[in-house]
């Protein structure tokens, strides 16, 4: 029987209780809870107003440009941020000899909806002529790979699987 083998060597996280490992460990650890009320946009017409966002963090600080954040979903600056992280975490450099055999797999449900949603609004209220030209490639859920790569020097596979809950599992088969 084949077996393959997986070896995480760096996490990246930015999640409910912070950007980076340890603030998730020590919360998680301390028994914190990262679910509040949602303070994004207003909850109230909703039945249910709490979640678990992330905290606000400065994403550009990740980017090689980053006035490039502002062209770019929120879902592909987290991603990119907490790729990096992993990659400072693993301690690995991406040398130009090593670029060709790194890669990055993305696991995910679905692509850029807040940019789904923003560019419908503007169609309606504005007329489709508005419609920003960055629209299919910040809703596709592929970006993030794709802005990985380019931003690490990543020069590997690049690869997106959408199954739901399964994706990240599905990344390490």
């Amino acid at each position: 029987m084949d077996k393959r083998r997986v070896a995480v060597t760096g996490v990246g996280v930015i999640c409910c209780f912070g950007v980076g490992v340890d603030a998730l460990l020590e919360s998680i650890f301390a028994g914190k809870s990262g679910v509040k009320r949602i303070s994004r946009f207003d909850p109230s017409p909703f039945s249910c107003q709490i979640g678990a966002e992330a905290p606000d963090y400065d994403g550009g600080s990740y980017f090689k440009n980053p006035r490039d954040v502002r062209r770019l979903d929120p879902n592909v600056v987290q991603a990119v941020a907490a790729a990096k992280l992993a990659i400072e975490h693993a301690g690995l450099e991406i040398t130009e000899e090593l670029a060709p055999r790194v890669g990055c797999y993305i696991g995910t449900g679905i692509g850029g909806l807040i940019t789904l949603q923003n560019e419908i609004y503007k169609a309606h209220e504005k007329g489709a002529h508005r419609i920003s030209t960055f629209f299919i490639v910040n809703s596709i859920c592929n970006m993030p790979a794709g802005v990985i790569c380019m931003e690490t020097g990543a020069r590997g596979p690049s690869y997106c699987i959408v199954s739901a809950c399964a994706s990240s599992a599905h990344c390490l088969g």
